[in-house]
């Protein structure tokens, strides 16, 4: 066998073994409560907080993301308005040039930090395989919640407005990825009367260090 294709072939294990692992301390991560409790770091924070109706969260995304100067590059938690499937989300954000998707977001767990996709994948692809993998290590997930991207506010804008979009909650700019708490909307909390930080309350962005 050419010493060429043993490379690629190795190189491919390697990888797959690497996404293997890193999924599995996801999945630690996700269950724990250590990191399923609030945790703030530096003040930066997005999400729903303690308390905050979803008519209030709505109306300060709105706000906070119509304050922002067009060429502002910032991280954003958009949320969707029920739990939608990976070909679902790839419509929903169709058209938009989103300089990055960072991670899938899940009401009850903590957030999965997403790579780029590579030569012959789109970020349907990306999401497909990523939200399967989750689904096949037994994580309480029926859909994707929502998403971590990052881009200029004009190009996140695009999105307000669509179909299925519920809120659009920019970071503050400057704020780092991996140094920002994130709290899911938590939708189906609502009719029960809780508040924004329940089971998976505000988690470290960045499950994994490939989701900048």
């Amino acid at each position: 066998m050419p010493p060429e294709v043993i490379y690629r072939r190795r190189r491919v294990a390697a990888l797959v073994l690497i996404g293997v692992l890193l999924l599995g301390l996801w999945v630690v991560l996700a269950r724990s409560d250590r990191t399923a409790k609030p945790m703030l770091i530096n003040g930066d924070h997005i999400g729903r907080e303690t308390g905050e109706t979803m008519e209030d969260y709505i109306a300060r995304t709105d706000h906070a993301l119509g304050e922002l100067g067009e060429t502002d590059t910032v991280y954003a938690l958009v949320s969707f308005s029920q739990p939608l499937s990976p070909a679902q989300v790839a419509v929903v954000i169709e058209g938009v040039p989103l300089t990055r998707v960072s991670a899938l977001v899940f009401d009850g767990s903590k957030e999965l930090a997403l790579p780029e996709p590579v030569a012959g994948q789109n970020r349907e692809d990306v999401f497909t395989q990523w939200f399967s993998r989750a689904q096949r290590a037994g994580l309480p997930i029926d859909g994707i919640d929502g998403l971590i991207v990052r881009d200029t506010a004009a190009d996140i804008r695009q999105l307000q407005g669509r179909s299925g979009i519920l809120a659009i909650d920019p970071a503050p700019v400057g704020a780092v990825w991996g140094r920002f708490g994130v709290s899911p909307v938590q939708r189906r909390a609502e009719g029960a009367g809780t508040t924004a930080a329940t089971t998976a309350g505000s988690t470290t962005a960045g499950a994994r260090g490939s989701g900048s």
